[in-house]
């Protein structure tokens, strides 16, 4: 009896730690979603802020959408970080939904994501100076005396 338990002893040991060096690199990713996924809320949360100090009604609408949608995403990452083994396939498919959420949120602050980077919409402002405009400064220019007011008494 004895020497059949001590080689499954060994076996079980042996195993146990590979099996969980198996699962590392999946925690680690799970644990840097987490991480990624509390950022988002945390930006898109001072975004809300400030789009209801503008007043900008069509951006807090949209940021309180999203803001709602990515708590869910954070609450279901947590719930997935905290299960003993997570099921193959739900790492992607939460990564998958954070970036889209970004570009969602991204894209209810005017800033749209290409391939290559993050581009906003800006206006572009061009000037033109009339040709007939002087081209003195009037904060510098030398003015005379002022001519007097001439008094007017007020009738009776």
């Amino acid at each position: 009896m004895r020497r059949l338990v001590l080689p499954a002893l060994l076996l079980v040991t042996t195993l146990a730690p590979a099996l969980r060096a198996d699962d590392r690199p999946r925690d680690v990713e799970l644990t840097q979603l987490v991480v990624r996924v509390e950022r988002l809320a945390q930006w898109a949360a001072r975004q809300l802020g400030e789009a209801r100090r503008d007043g900008d009604v069509a951006r807090v609408q949209c940021l309180d959408q999203r803001l709602a949608e990515v708590h869910a995403l954070l609450r279901q990452t947590w719930y997935q970080a905290e299960r003993p083994s997570p099921p193959r396939g739900v790492n992607a498919v939460l990564v998958a939904r954070q970036e889209g959420l970004r570009r969602q949120l991204y894209a209810c602050v005017g800033i749209h994501l290409s391939e290559s980077g993050a581009v906003r919409n800006r206006t572009v402002v061009t000037t033109e100076i009339a040709p007939d405009t002087p081209r003195e400064d009037p904060t510098r220019m030398q003015l005379g005396a002022p001519e007097p007011i001439p008094f007017v008494p007020p009738t009776l």
